[in-house]
């Protein structure tokens, strides 16, 4: 009697479809490289557009220039919001539409000198804002990144990557006032 799971040795000899079968097992691993490649590109992008941001506001608020580019009519009366405003306006401006300026959290902190402005060594900061001349200022951007690939996703544990950029700035003398 012929056992119903044996194979027969034709079977055994024809190699059709192991290619299939190969390709149908490396798809997956592929796929997740190829997406994680995209990911961690797309972070990068998002990461050197917030750095370059935070650099480019700073030393707009270093030198004490005013800003005439806002998009909204009534930050210029504010130096605090015509700053912040800068900052997202860079970001629009780089970004290509990948990061929303409107989800980007802009902190400052004034420290009298620049020695202070060293959390773990300096002072706390006693105001918050852009200052005026003289004064050091810390310029905090970060922006919550959510990242696509669920697996990529389970392997940080998180949904949420928050992208941050710091720079500290001392002020100089300028004469005018900000914004």
């Amino acid at each position: 009697m012929r056992h119903p799971f044996r194979v027969s040795g034709r079977f055994r000899a024809d190699e059709k479809g192991a290619t299939l079968i190969e390709f149908a097992f490396l798809l997956p691993v592929l796929v997740l490289m190829v997406f994680g490649i995209v990911e961690f590109s797309l972070f990068m992008f998002a990461s050197g557009i917030i750095e370059n941001a935070t650099a480019t506001a700073s030393r707009l608020g270093q030198t004490g220039d005013n800003y005439s580019g806002s998009t909204t009519a009534d930050d210029n009366s504010d130096p605090n919001k015509c700053r912040s405003q800068y900052i997202r306006d860079k970001i629009r401006e780089l970004s290509l539409g990948v990061i929303d300026p409107t989800a980007v959290q802009i902190e400052t902190s004034i420290f009298t000198n620049f020695e202070d402005s060293n959390p773990p060594n300096g002072s706390e900061s006693e105001t918050s804002g852009f200052g005026t001349k003289g004064v050091a200022v810390l310029y905090v951007v970060s922006y919550p990144w959510e990242l696509n690939t669920p697996l990529i996703a389970t392997l940080f544990g998180k949904e949420i990557v928050t992208i941050t950029s710091s720079v500290v700035v001392q002020n100089e003398n300028f004469s005018n006032t900000p914004c």
